[in-house]
């Protein structure tokens, strides 16, 4: 969820928008009335209309941030995308007054009269729809907030307009009354197509399309990167205001436990959202697979080949048997010294470590349990512990495959 201070930098951006357009309408109409300027009137028309998306923006950001119900149990985020396609319809409508105006202005050329008291008006409008639009992109940015970055836009874009209004306002001291519908309509392409933008943002995310490319491959990485996961199938992914919710599809060992796998998954959880930004929640799907190698761990006394014994005690053990089973047949073993023998401290937890980081083994035969901590770490590698009643390598093998050793 967005934080409260956020919920409360977005809503008093949007009701400082909101007081700002109020005003500039006001000094717009009543300017318009002064020096009898079309432009300046469609322009008062266009501060009015959006005093609704900032409010909207207000009242919007609120809502949703309630929390999931059982009619809603993806939560109110889309909110915000319903108010940006709303403030985009705003925008067409901004510029469908600025083109009426500018037609009007074609077919009747009208005097303006006060010209100086319209290009103050327009100057005021300018400066102010600058720094209130910049103000709102950057909250909207820090907040992640879909809304108020359209709001944002929808601000920007109205500068083009009092622009226009400016260019056509002061063509009046040159008797050319006419760059005023030129300069209005100038201005509304760039209206439409911010609006057409917001509209295209917004429609996207209510449609549930997929978030970008660089996201998706986001999570892919991570997942790759967490141990137990040996590929990921596929990704989905969907915004919803300014969060998204992810889906994907991995591949775990066959032979993993259903404890063990409710631990890679609730890893894999906490590492997508602690590392991917606005993510409101996963849903990860297990696909077991079975290996077609399984590397195993015995810890032996001597190196005797197949006929070498177990040894009881796992973290004193010289040597250990790296045995790979591949179609339940023996391929292949070699035996390596045990580079922890003589620690003095944590040597069973260092084995463990080496054995599941270095070695990838996915199995290890022991005769006596385990303490905590190598326990502990060979889950973190999801290793499977097995204790066996069996003195040899070869009765180990012939156990695994189901076959006669020689």
């Amino acid at each position: 969820m967005t934080k409260e201070s956020d919920i409360a930098k977005i809503r008093n951006a949007a009701i400082i928008g909101t007081g700002i357009n109020v005003f500039l309408s006001i000094i717009k109409f009543l300017a318009g009335s002064i020096t009898a300027s079309i432009s300046l009137i469609a322009d008062g028309i266009n501060s009015l209309s959006d005093v609704f998306p900032s409010l909207a923006v207000a009242v919007g950001i609120k809502i949703s941030e309630r929390p999931p119900t059982e009619d809603f149990p993806y939560g109110f985020h889309k909110i915000e995308n319903f108010v940006s396609l709303f403030i985009s319809l705003a925008i067409f409508y901004g510029a469908y007054e600025m083109i009426t105006a500018a037609i009007d202005r074609f077919v009747a050329i009208q005097v303006i009269e006060n010209p100086i008291v319209g290009i103050i008006t327009a100057i005021v409008s300018i400066i102010t729809l600058f720094v209130i639009s910049t103000y709102k992109i950057k909250i909207g940015k820090q907040t992640n907030s879909p809304s108020l970055l359209a709001d944002g836009e929808h601000s920007r874009v109205d500068v083009f307009a009092s622009l226009a209004v400016l260019i056509g306002v002061s063509g009046a001291f040159f008797g050319i009354y006419i760059m005023d519908a030129i300069a209005a309509i100038i201005a509304a392409i760039f209206v439409i197509r911010a609006g057409y933008e917001t509209f295209k943002a917004s429609t996207k995310v209510l449609l549930d399309a997929s978030i970008p490319y660089d996201a998706r491959e986001q999570i892919k990485e991570i997942a790759l990167e967490t141990s137990g996961v040996k590929k990921v199938q596929w990704i989905r992914a969907r915004g919803s205001g300014k969060y998204f919710f992810a889906e994907l599809k991995i591949e775990v060992d066959a032979h993993i436990d259903v404890e063990k796998a409710q631990l890679l998954v609730e890893k894999l959880k906490a590492n997508i959202k602690n590392q991917v930004e606005n993510i409101d929640n996963v849903l990860i799907l297990l696909e077991p697979k079975k290996k077609e190698l399984i590397r195993i761990a015995v810890p032996i006394e001597e190196d005797q080949g197949l006929k070498s014994p177990v040894f009881p005690r796992f973290g004193e053990t010289a040597y250990f048997a790296i045995i790979d089973i591949r179609d339940d047949a023996l391929s292949d073993m070699t035996i390596l010294e045990n580079p922890f023998r003589n620690e003095p401290k944590r040597k069973g937890i260092l084995i463990a470590e080496w054995l599941g980081d270095q070695q990838k083994v996915d199995k290890v035969f022991i005769k006596e349990p385990l303490k905590k901590g190598p326990t502990y770490a060979f889950d973190s590698y999801y290793v499977q512990v097995t204790e066996t009643k069996l003195d040899s390598l070869k009765d180990i093998i012939a156990e695994i495959s189901k076959k006669k050793v020689p």
